[in-house]
C-alpha cells in the first residue's frame, strides 16, 4: 500500500493554516506562561510522572520525529530502535500509550494496514522483525499539510515574522529558560533527563563544573539573580532561533512540549 499523499492546499487554505498556526501557538505560549510559575513548573517536571519511563520516552520520540531521526512510516519497534538503551525496555503498552499521546498532539496518525515497504535493500531504520499486527504510524494529515505549506521559504517568513514581532514569544523563551534554571537549581539529575533528547548530556555539566562554567552557580543562585540570567539567554535564544535551519514554529513546538508535555 502506498502512503497516503496530502495535496497542497490552495492559497486560501494556506493563508487560513498560517493564521490557525500563529493563533494557537499564541494561546498556547499564553496559557504554559500564566497557568504556572516558572518554579512550580520545575518542580512538575521532577514529579515522578514526568521523569517515569514513559514520560522520558515521549520527550525522545517527539524529538526524533522533529528533527527528522526517526524516519516515518513505522512501527512501535521501529520507535523503538531510536530509544536510548534504558527507554528501550519499555514494554508494549506503555509506548502505545505513548505513540497514543503523539496521535492527540496531531503529529502522528495511526494507520491499519501493513507497513508499506520500498523496494531494493532494507531500511536501517526500520526493525527487521516483521511479526505482529498490520499496523503503523505516520505524520497526520494536519501535520503534512503544515509540512507542504512551511517548504516555500516566503511562507516561512510570514509566520516567523508574525511570532517573531509578539511580545509572547520573548515572555515564552524567557519563562522556559527560567523553568529549566529552577530545575537545574533544584534537581540536577531530574533536569538532564529532562532536556537530554534535546542535547543535553551529563557530560557536559561535568566539563562545566570542571571549568567553572555556567551551571555551577545555580545552587546558590538568588531568586532575583536567576531571573536576571534567564531574561539574558531569552535575548541570545530568540537570536539563534532566528538563524536555525528548523522552522520557527517547530522550535516552538518542540518548546511547548518541553514545557507542557501532553502525558
Amino acid at each position: 500500500m502506498a502512503t497516503e499523499k496530502v495535496e497542497a492546499p490552495s492559497q486560501d487554505e494556506s493563508q487560513s493554516i498560517i493564521d490557525d498556526i500563529c493563533h494557537a501557538i499564541k494561546k498556547r505560549m499564553e496559557k504554559v506562561i500564566t497557568e504556572k510559575s516558572a518554579r512550580n513548573r520545575a518542580k512538575f517536571w521532577s514529579g515522578a510522572h514526568q521523569q517515569s519511563r514513559k514520560g522520558l520516552t515521549l520527550d525522545t520520540i517527539f524529538s526524533n520525529l522533529l528533527t527528522g531521526k526517526q524516519q516515518l512510516p513505522a512501527r512501535p519497534r521501529d520507535f523503538r530502535l531510536n530509544l536510548s538503551e534504558e527507554e528501550r525496555t519499555i514494554d508494549y503498552g506503555e509506548l502505545s500509550d505513548v505513540l497514543a499521546g503523539l496521535v492527540r498532539l496531531y503529529i502522528l496518525d495511526a494507520q491499519r494496514d501493513k507497513l508499506p515497504m520500498t523496494r531494493g535493500r532494507p531500511n536501517s531504520a526500520f526493525s527487521p522483525e516483521r511479526r505482529g499486527r498490520f499496523s503503523y504510524y505516520d505524520f497526520s494529515i494536519l501535520k503534512k499539510q503544515i509540512n507542504n505549506i512551511i517548504k516555500e521559504p516566503s511562507t516561512v517568513g510570514l509566520i516567523d515574522d508574525r511570532l517573531l514581532r509578539d511580545d509572547i514569544l520573548y515572555r515564552f523563551v524567557k519563562y522556559s529558560i527560567a523553568s529549566a534554571f529552577h530545575q537545574a537549581k533544584e534537581n540536577e539529575h531530574a533536569f538532564v533527563n529532562k532536556f537530554r533528547p534535546y542535547g543535553l548530556k551529563r557530560q557536559q555539566l561535568d566539563l562545566n563544573r570542571e571549568i567553572g562554567g555556567e551551571f555551577v552557580p545555580f545552587k546558590e543562585m538568588s531568586q532575583d539573580k536567576l531571573n536576571e540570567l534567564a531574561a539574558g539567554y531569552a535575548i541570545k535564544g530568540i537570536n539563534e532561533l532566528k538563524n536555525s535551519n528548523i522552522p520557527l514554529v517547530y522550535e516552538i513546538v518542540i518548546l511547548l512540549h518541553i514545557i507542557d508535555p501532553v502525558l
